[in-house]
């Protein structure tokens, strides 16, 4: 999977047209860009543009890391979403984290 392809899979999921998500984003992403990233024309959003569809699906940010970033990375498109208990261990590392830190 790719990053125009898990995009397009979570807004379909939440049954989101394109416009639907432009507007969530209040203006920092525009439809065509959204069009541009789902097609495969806008290979390398910025970190802003993806922080901004992330917050407008309503996306954790360690799904959103696995099923747009990591599956970028794997070799050959393999599809490798790691396990739902590996999730949650990285959700209590990093509140364990946001705790030390506070």
């Amino acid at each position: 999977m790719n990053i125009a392809q898990a995009i397009k899979e979570i807004r379909n999921s939440r049954n989101l047209t394109q416009v639907q998500l432009s507007y969530r984003t209040r203006g920092l992403v525009n439809i065509s860009t959204i069009k541009r990233i789902e097609s495969g024309q806008e290979i390398n959003p910025t970190l802003n543009t993806l922080e901004a569809l992330r917050k407008a699906l309503e996306v954790d940010p360690i799904e959103w890391f696995f099923r747009v970033i990591y599956a970028e990375c794997l070799p050959n498109g393999e599809d490798a979403p790691p396990a739902p208990e590996v999730i949650e261990k990285m959700r209590a590392a990093a509140r364990d984290w946001n705790k030390a830190i506070a």
